[in-house]
């Protein structure tokens, strides 16, 4: 995919990066704190994109992904692509 945005506008993700992929698939990662790519770049599956905040916003002791993977505006299920 090419990574098409990041960003850390946002107050409680952190920052989040969106990745395009074929057929009109884009995949957004939040909470991400350290980027490990820039916009524009050319990545491949299993690649290192970033890494999470061992803390959440709300001081518990867990780090959580947010992931979407959408068809131009519609979330679909990532299970499906996942082999």
């Amino acid at each position: 995919g090419n990574v098409a945005l990041i960003t850390d506008n946002t107050d409680n993700f952190g920052k989040i990066v969106l990745i395009r992929h074929e057929n009109n698939l884009i995949s957004i990662y939040g909470r991400v704190s350290k980027v490990y790519v820039k916009k524009g770049e050319v990545v491949t599956r299993g690649q290192k994109i970033g890494s999470m905040a061992e803390k959440a916003k709300d001081n518990k002791n867990q780090a959580i992904l947010h992931f979407e993977l959408r068809r131009g505006t519609q979330s679909v299920n990532p299970e499906n692509y996942f082999k």
